[in-house]
């Protein structure tokens, strides 16, 4: 089903909510490595159970906000995020500590690429 919406050349914004059959998700995984959202520039997942995410550096090119609320089972946001480089901003509502500690982390890792604070 992801690939599927990734083929939407044009989509520019996705929210994702727990109970649509995400395909891709399995196992609390959810595996875009090889699916490329290119115009996509807001991310909003909600309530989902999963526990992993998988991203390649290619997966968001352009994505410039993203949203994680009430993740409860999510812990980290993928590293290559502190490579995508018009990410502006990561809003999360309750969600769980190691995931807000992964988003300080990809803040600072972008810091470190770029010398400045864009996120």
């Amino acid at each position: 089903m992801t690939s599927n919406i990734a083929r939407l050349k044009k989509l520019e914004s996705l929210t994702l909510r727990e109970g649509f059959p995400w395909g891709e998700i399995k196992y609390h995984c959810w595996d875009v490595t090889n699916v490329e959202f290119r115009a996509l520039k807001y991310l909003a997942l909600h309530f989902m159970r999963m526990e992993e995410w998988k991203a390649s550096d290619e997966s968001f090119p352009v994505l410039e906000k993203l949203v994680i609320r009430e993740c409860h089972y999510f812990k980290e946001i993928p590293i290559s995020f502190a490579d995508i480089p018009t990410l502006r901003l990561i809003e999360l509502f309750e969600c769980t500590d190691s995931l807000v500690a992964s988003a300080v982390n990809t803040k600072n890792e972008i810091e470190e690429n770029t010398g400045c604070d864009s996120l």
